[in-house]
């Protein structure tokens, strides 16, 4: 799916009591690891090799939305010739509907227009998907999904 940058006015809603934080150290990153990991140990391995790692001058950038200090939202942003890849938006299971899904994407759509970036693009779950068209997210494409059974 695709959003028009140059066609948004930057408005939106952002989600009551939620601070979003880049996350760029190893503290930040595990918390955004730890929104929604499905192997804690292993996410919390990656990500510490991440922060090892990670510059402000990197196309990537890592967001962790927070309330009263817990992470309960989580966004990837990656830019690169003029297109914002947004990417990884997970919200803690007990966190969902509140808007923190909605109010980090807006977050990260604002960021990547303020960069100067064109379109947003990524791939939509199923789950995802009503969030996406809501937003104004058009469909450019279909990625299907194929699984070994084990």
């Amino acid at each position: 799916m695709y959003f028009d940058l140059d066609a948004w006015n930057g408005q939106s809603d952002p989600a009551p009591h939620l601070e979003i934080l880049r996350a760029n150290d190893e503290k930040t990153l595990e918390d955004f690891a730890l929104v929604l990991a499905n192997d804690v140990d292993a996410f919390k391995l990656y990500f510490s090799w991440i922060a090892a790692i990670l510059t402000n001058h990197d196309p990537i950038e890592y967001y962790v939305g927070y309330v009263n200090g817990k992470p309960v939202v989580r966004g990837l942003s990656c830019y690169f010739a003029k297109v914002a890849g947004l990417h990884w938006l997970s919200t803690a299971t007990d966190e969902q509907k509140k808007g923190y899904g909605t109010a980090m994407q807006y977050y990260r759509l604002k960021r990547a227009k303020e960069l100067g970036y064109n379109i947003a693009v990524l791939q939509a779950s199923s789950e995802g998907h009503p969030l996406y068209q809501r937003l104004g997210y058009k469909e450019c494409g279909i990625f299907r999904e194929f699984k070994l059974k084990t």
